[in-house]
């Protein structure tokens, strides 16, 4: 049984790390994803819990699996929804009088002298990062060339950062080809990108 459950937890964790890495979710999943989440954590719930031997028996399976996925997003999903809304509200961004977030999420910005959790946040004019800690800072970053490329870095041949064109910083986000495609979708049609 202890065998049974390492295996399930194992292969849990990696479905989750997949799913957040490859999947590209369209923006209204994006901005609801405490609820993927929570959804990602009741499968993984519903996976340790699962008796092999009751695949007979359908209206106990498909209970265990509700039960799985509501836990899921009552835990998960709404300590991920709270602590994001905690750190958005520490980290204001300092916006112009017309501007919109596109995406926000939290992430952790490295270059060579340091590494920093924080917020990032996408505009129809930049992209930034805010500091939770060191007085909250703010990075900035203006793509003025069409042809700047995003690059998504890979661990383990899972997709784990991105990297801002022609600087030495990375940022380590959840879902790096939704922030890639997103970005890019600003620097091709700067301003005209609408909030949602």
């Amino acid at each position: 049984e202890i065998i049974r459950l390492s295996v399930v937890a194992v292969f849990s964790i990696l479905f989750v790390i997949l799913i957040i890495g490859y999947f590209v979710p369209p923006r209204w999943i994006f901005i609801n994803r405490f609820w993927l989440h929570g959804t990602l954590f009741g499968f993984c719930i519903f996976g340790l819990n699962f008796n092999f031997g009751s695949l007979n028996q359908a209206i106990e399976l498909m209970l265990e699996l509700g039960l799985s996925l509501i836990l899921g997003n009552m835990i998960f999903g709404t300590i991920s929804l709270w602590y994001f809304l905690q750190l958005r509200s520490k980290t204001p961004l300092l916006r112009y009088s017309d501007e919109e977030e596109i995406a926000s999420d939290t992430a952790q910005l490295t270059t060579k002298k340091l590494t920093v959790s924080g917020r990032m946040i996408l505009t129809p004019r930049r992209l930034s990062f805010i500091c939770n800690n060191r007085g909250k800072a703010q990075y900035d970053f203006y793509f003025k060339d069409p042809t700047s490329e995003i690059m998504v870095i890979y661990r383990f041949g899972v997709p784990f950062k991105i990297k801002i064109p022609n600087q030495d910083i990375t940022l380590t986000v959840e879902f790096p080809h939704f922030w890639k495609k997103e970005i890019q979708h600003m620097i091709s049609h700067p301003i005209t990108s609408k909030a949602q």
